[in-house]
C-alpha cells in the first residue's frame, strides 16, 4: 500500500440546519465542550479493501449530513471533556429510524472551543477507532468533525476513520460544502426530542445483564480458573467495574491478578493487572489481544518478578 495520505478527498455535504445548530450550541456554552452524533446518508461507499490505496478506497464516497443527535439531558461536559447521554441518543435515533429506515449514524462532532486544542486528542482518536470497528456500527466509515474555536463550523476540521485503516485522515476542506433548502429531518429531530424527553426513563441495562455479557463473563471465568487460584468476581463500589480476581504462584512468589472490565465510551475493554511486592503492572487489551492474553499475563508476571528481584538485590 502506498503512503497514507495526510489529506483525503471525499464529498461531505452539511445541511445549513446542522451548521446553524452547531454554532448556536457553541455560542450557548462558551465554557464547556459540546457535540453530538452526526446522522444522514452515505452514497457510493464501498467496503474497505486493504489491497487498494486508502485514497482510492473512498474515492467518490458522498456523505450527506442532515442533522445530529444532541448530547442529551444527562450529558457530562467540562472545558476538556464531553460524554453524551447514550440512552437518550439511542432513543432519539430509533425515533428517526422509524420514519426514515435509511438514516445512518455517520459519525460525530464536538468542540474544543473552551480549551484551545486545535486537533483531536489521543482519547478522541482511540474512541473513534473503537466506534468504527464496533460490530454494532453499521458503516465502514466514520466522520469526526472538530470545532476548534468559537467560530464553530467556519474553522472546523473534518476527519475520516475507516474500518481496517491503521490511521485516520484529514478531509480536504475543499471537499466539504454546505447546502440549504428543505430538510425534513429537522422537524423529525424536534419531534423526537419531545417524545424522548417526555417518555418514561428507560431501564438501565448493564452490559453484564445482556446475553452477550453473560457469555463473556462465563468464558472469562473459565479462562481465569484454568490459570489462577481462588478466583472470585468483584465489583468496584465507586466505578461499578466488574473484575475477576485470583492468585498465581510462581518462582516462590504469589501474584495477585485482576482482570477488570473497563467501560470505554459505549464499549467494554478488559484490563489485565498483576501486583506483588508493592509493584503493579497492567495492560489494556484490544480486541485482537484477547487470543494472546495467556502470553500477556506471563510477560507481566515475568516483568514483575524481575522488578522484585532487582529491588531485593539493590537493598542488599
Amino acid at each position: 500500500m502506498s503512503r497514507f495520505p495526510s489529506k483525503i478527498a471525499v464529498n461531505v455535504v452539511f445541511h445549513q440546519d446542522v451548521v446553524q445548530a452547531m454554532n448556536a450550541e457553541i455560542a450557548a456554552h462558551p465554557h464547556v465542550e459540546v457535540g453530538g452524533k452526526l446522522v444522514g446518508h452515505v452514497q457510493n461507499g464501498r467496503s474497505p479493501n486493504p489491497e487498494l490505496d486508502p485514497a482510492e478506497q473512498v474515492r467518490n464516497t458522498d456523505f450527506l449530513v442532515l442533522g445530529y443527535l444532541d448530547a442529551g439531558p444527562r450529558a457530562q461536559r467540562t472545558p476538556t471533556f464531553h460524554l453524551p447521554d447514550g440512552l437518550y441518543q439511542e432513543a432519539l435515533f430509533r425515533h428517526l429510524e422509524a420514519h426514515d429506515p435509511n438514516i445512518e449514524h455517520l459519525g460525530t462532532w464536538h468542540s474544543h472551543h473552551p480549551n484551545g486544542l486545535s486537533s483531536l486528542s489521543s482519547g478522541d482518536v482511540r474512541g473513534y477507532f473503537l466506534d468504527v470497528t464496533n460490530r454494532n456500527y453499521n458503516l465502514d466509515f466514520y466522520l469526526a468533525t472538530l470545532a476548534v474555536d468559537a467560530s464553530g463550523f467556519d474553522h472546523a476540521k473534518h476527519h475520516l476513520f475507516v474500518r481496517g485503516w491503521r490511521d485516520f485522515a484529514v478531509i480536504n476542506p475543499l471537499s466539504v460544502s454546505v447546502i440549504d433548502g428543505s430538510n425534513p429531518l429537522t422537524a423529525l429531530l424536534e419531534q423526537g426530542k419531545t417524545a424522548v424527553l417526555n417518555a418514561a426513563p428507560p431501564k438501565v441495562i448493564n452490559w453484564y445483564e445482556t446475553a452477550e455479557g453473560e457469555n463473556t463473563l462465563k468464558e472469562d471465568q473459565l479462562w481465569a480458573r484454568q490459570l489462577l487460584e481462588t478466583v472470585t468476581l468483584r465489583q468496584n463500589r465507586i466505578s461499578g467495574n466488574l473484575s475477576w480476581v485470583g492468585f498465581k504462584s510462581q518462582d516462590d512468589m504469589t501474584f495477585k491478578v485482576r482482570y477488570e472490565y473497563l467501560k470505554v465510551l459505549s464499549m467494554i475493554r478488559p484490563r489485565l493487572e498483576v501486583s506483588a511486592s508493592n509493584y503493579k503492572l497492567s495492560f489494556e487489551l484490544n480486541e485482537g489481544d484477547q487470543q494472546h492474553r495467556d502470553d500477556i499475563l506471563d510477560r507481566l508476571i515475568l516483568m514483575l518478578s524481575d522488578l522484585s528481584q532487582e529491588a531485593e538485590g539493590g537493598g542488599q
